[in-house]
């Protein structure tokens, strides 16, 4: 890539970047890579394998490919770290909303917290199946019924296809 390209390119990433284009590829680079351990390991692995070819121009170029793999490179153990506590926010964010779906399921079906499972268990002792009490009426409401209601238009509509059923109403017009 010829040099006015390459500048040309370089100042349009730092506008985009909202850097100043008057400054020189590799502090540009030097500006985005602060505060980004990824780039900052980058661009320390760019530098150091440019000097080494600046060193010995003439030199074979049988560079090992090896040493640039992912898994040679540590992460920063900030870096880690901060993605580690992202990764267990979410988690407990994703059981708290599913153990509140599932206690609110259980509240519909009248079931305990524990569904019947902790013989432990404070409310019902292992008892707290299904049904176990009177349900919450609205959440019953809500959830259930509609559910069972389409149980219903499908247990109908299967009836109404099937041919057992017609030749039943025939024998009992008979």
């Amino acid at each position: 890539m010829s040099l006015d390209r390459q500048s040309l390119i370089m100042q349009m990433l730092a506008a985009r970047a909202g850097l100043p284009s008057n400054k020189s590829a590799s502090e540009l680079t030097s500006e985005l890579a602060q505060g980004n351990p990824q780039l900052e390991m980058l661009m320390q692995i760019i530098n150091q394998g440019a000097k080494e070819v600046n060193q010995d121009e003439d030199a074979d170029l049988d560079v090992s490919v090896a040493s640039y793999e992912p898994e040679n490179i540590t992460p920063h153990p900030e870096y880690i770290e901060q993605n580690l506590k992202i990764g267990m926010r979410e988690t407990e964010e994703e059981v708290n909303e599913l153990r509140s779906r599932c206690d609110t399921l259980a509240a519909a079906l009248g079931a305990c917290f524990c569904w019947g499972t902790e013989p432990a268990c404070r409310n019902c002792r292992g008892a707290g199946v299904v049904g176990w009490r009177v349900p919450e009426k609205v959440l019953f409401y809500e959830l259930v019924v509609p559910a069972v209601q389409r149980y219903k238009q499908h247990k109908n509509t299967l009836l109404s296809q099937s041919p057992k059923k017609a030749s039943t109403q025939s024998q009992r017009k008979d």
